[in-house]
């Protein structure tokens, strides 16, 4: 990270019937980035694990 900015690069892979097809990456550009708060964090990392456990007991 340089100042209040930072680059993320994703990569993935793509399959069909379990056979890669492709792959590629994405670069994200991240701006107004501020330093890593846990405690202001925790509210999402709750809500993202109650998302995630909804989804897993619909499937």
């Amino acid at each position: 990270m340089k100042g209040k900015r930072g680059e993320a690069r994703l990569g993935f892979r793509l399959t069909a019937a379990g056979e890669p097809v492709g792959q590629g990456a994405k670069t994200l550009i991240l701006s107004g980035l501020r330093a890593y708060e846990p405690e202001a964090l925790q509210g999402l990392v709750e809500r993202y694990a109650g998302w995630k456990a909804a989804g897993l007991a619909g499937a």
